[in-house]
């Protein structure tokens, strides 16, 4: 009985010591929101939560989010003080509602993956395809590799015929096939040039 004795009392302090460390990292963040996992009620109030953790300090709001499908609901709940969110994180024990208590982690917004630097690219780009597209009158669809030899024909093409005006404005690889090209041509008379090629 006393080895039983023993190994109670060392889980029960590694417990403590668990909750104590979770207790400071609350209070080093100085957080009063903490994170409820494994909701057990996929039908489980916002209300009904909050009068479970009223007993630690005065509950101001509580976020459930998930349920219904794959993921386990789990919750949010914002207390009014730090002082009640580390108590609920102490002494808050798995219950009928719920499996886990910790200390919420806030989001690091400078470490997201998304950002809007890829969406103001598209839509720069996208911004200077109609500025050609509104300057062009001829569009080429040519293989990748081919590229060069065609803006050397249209060099070639300008030089022999000097009456025809021709521009390249710009050029655009599709997103799709990596092959494959488009050249945006503006000249006086896009059917002489789309005939000779």
């Amino acid at each position: 009985m006393v080895g039983t004795n023993k190994s109670c009392l060392l889980l029960a302090l590694s417990s403590l010591s668990i909750r104590a460390a979770a207790a400071l990292s609350v209070t080093s963040a100085r957080s009063n929101v903490i994170f409820v996992g494994g909701l057990c009620e996929d039908d489980l109030s916002s209300t009904k939560l909050g009068k479970e953790f009223d007993r630690y300090g005065n509950v101001v709001d509580v976020s459930i989010i998930g349920g219904g499908g794959k993921q386990q609901p789990y919750a949010f709940v914002q207390f009014e003080t730090p002082q009640s969110a580390q108590a609920a994180i102490l002494e808050a024990a798995p219950s009928s509602l719920y499996r886990q208590v910790k200390a919420a982690q806030p989001i690091d917004r400078s470490k997201r993956k998304r950002s809007n630097t890829s969406r103001q690219k598209r839509e720069a780009e996208l911004q200077h395809l109609k500025d050609v597209c509104s300057r062009t009158n001829l569009i080429l669809q040519v293989q990748s590799t081919h590229i060069d030899r065609i803006k050397e024909f249209l060099s070639n093409y300008i030089s022999k015929n000097e009456s025809i005006e021709l521009a390249i404005e710009g050029q655009s690889s599709s997103s799709i096939t990596k092959n494959v090209s488009l050249v945006f041509v503006s000249t006086s008379n896009p059917i002489s040039l789309a005939s000779a090629l």
